[in-house]
């Protein structure tokens, strides 16, 4: 974690302080929520508890295997988010001559 910067997926409303920890979807759907958030995060020592770097709603009023589809459809973003938009990624630019 040290070397790399990596970062996880959660399907819980991490940046409220809840829903860390395993199965998300299943126990929110439980529970009767309807919304919650996908929270892409830095990953860290702790359990989901890294810095949100993007937080997209993620409707749960369907099948799980439908909100997982949402999921796999929802990665191109995060992945042009994470390459191209996050603050703090330097950009270097080449030295121009004449």
């Amino acid at each position: 974690l040290k070397k790399y910067k990596c970062f996880g997926l959660h399907t819980g409303p991490l940046l409220e302080g809840k829903g860390r920890g395993g199965s998300p979807i299943d126990n929110l759907q439980a529970l009767g929520v309807k919304i919650t958030t996908l929270c892409v995060f830095e990953m860290d020592e702790g359990l989901d508890t890294g810095r949100v770097v993007l937080a997209m709603p993620l409707y749960l009023n369907c099948a799980k295997d439908v909100v997982i589809y949402r999921i796999d459809h929802m990665l191109p973003i995060i992945v042009e988010y994470l390459t191209t938009k996050q603050p703090n990624i330097p950009e270097v630019f080449k030295r121009m001559t004449k």
